[in-house]
């Protein structure tokens, strides 16, 4: 596992943990944790907010409180500023590749499960999962600007998986936000080739559904 997954699996642990305090618990430099933390931080998957020192938060807060102006007590907290914006992520649609990740690593991390979760274009599968003894591997997708690209994100999303058919005792799924356009073209996919393959789709949005 990576330093930068093993730092998002922490920060889901701990929301607001010091920046300090986790280079201590993941046993590295400040300076090296810090370079991964900024790399995050410019990809929407960590939030890093000096307080009474650097503290790190899951998720990209996008709404801030305004401290521009020195002489005016903002009138929401960061704390509440996070809170807040972490609510209504959780009431949306995931738009970006990551986040449909990032996503389902909360979702199996909660049930227990020992997740691998590969951000940005980092070689191999999106996720394994591993649960009860078994494996799933998962391919994902962003949400995509218009119907056409959402037809190309399927199709490339399908070859993906394919390629990634290598350990027969595993389980496989694709993963998309879960917008009607992915869910048609779920539908369309002839139920003998799932089955076959025993494939199945995550669509990730407020609730995560899996479906065969």
């Amino acid at each position: 596992m990576t330093l930068a997954m093993r730092l998002m699996a922490l920060v889901h642990r701990n929301p607001g943990i010091a920046l300090a305090e986790a280079a201590r618990m993941l046993e590295v430099r400040y300076q090296q944790l810090r370079q991964v933390v900024l790399s995050l931080e410019r990809r929407g998957l960590l939030i890093r907010r000096k307080e009474d020192v650097y503290r790190l938060y899951p998720l990209k807060a996008r709404a801030k409180a305004s401290y521009e102006d020195q002489s005016t007590k903002p009138t929401t907290s960061p704390e509440q500023a996070i809170a807040t914006h972490k609510q209504g992520l959780d009431r949306s649609i995931p738009e970006t590749e990551d986040e449909v990740k990032l996503r389902l690593f909360r979702y199996f991390e909660e049930r227990g499960a020992q997740v691998e979760v590969r951000y940005g274009h980092l070689q191999g599968p999106d996720l394994v999962v591993f649960q009860g003894g078994r494996k799933l591997v998962i391919e994902a997708k962003g949400i995509g600007k218009h119907s056409t690209m959402q037809r190309n994100y399927f199709l490339s999303v399908l070859g993906e998986i394919l390629r990634r058919m290598s350990d027969p005792n595993a389980r496989y799924a694709v993963a998309f936000p879960d917008h009607p356009q992915y869910r048609r073209l779920w539908n369309r996919l002839p139920a003998w080739v799932k089955r076959h393959l025993r494939l199945t789709a995550f669509f990730v949005g407020e609730d995560i559904e899996e479906v065969s």
